[in-house]
């Protein structure tokens, strides 16, 4: 059955499966559906959450310390929406590519940087979190630095 499935799919015809787009758009939407009906037919009950009573309040625990106000929050916002504009602006100066590229890379870095730490509150956790979030991203940098090393600037 398996062999007859991939013969119908890798068919070299006038028009494989990978070549007609309905069948392209057909298979998401038949595992979308599948979903749904999984979901549907499932034994679990989903209900939407219900609202807190006011005895519960009392129950409720102060956010940890340490924590900033929402005004901080807006003040990191404004420095992301800064670091994009200056993006933005690089792009339109005359540089030469190689480092247009480096400082799109480090700026955007940086952005990771700071939405990870403030907005996801790794700044505000243990530390092991922050060398982690922020070693993928070194690991990614050097990943992407290889690639492009072994496949050249085409890539770019």
């Amino acid at each position: 059955m398996i062999v007859d499935l991939a013969t119908l799919v890798l068919a070299t015809g006038t028009k494989a499966v990978f070549q007609n787009p309905a069948y392209l758009l057909g298979v998401p939407l038949v595992a979308l559906g599948a979903l749904v009906l999984a979901i549907a037919l499932s034994p679990f009950e989903l209900r939407w959450p219900q609202p807190i009573n006011e005895a519960d309040l009392d129950v409720l625990e102060d956010p940890p310390e340490g924590h900033p106000e929402a005004a901080e929050y807006i003040k990191v916002g404004i420095f992301l929406a800064a670091v994009t504009a200056l993006e933005v602006a690089l792009y339109y100066m005359d540089l030469a590519d190689g480092a247009l590229l480096g400082m799109l890379l480090a700026l955007s870095a940086l952005k990771f940087v700071i939405v990870v730490l403030w907005f996801m509150h790794l700044k505000f956790d243990n530390k092991l979190f922050s060398i982690m979030f922020t070693g993928g991203l070194v690991l990614v940098a050097g990943l992407f630095t290889i690639v492009l090393a072994t496949l050249g600037s085409s890539l770019v």
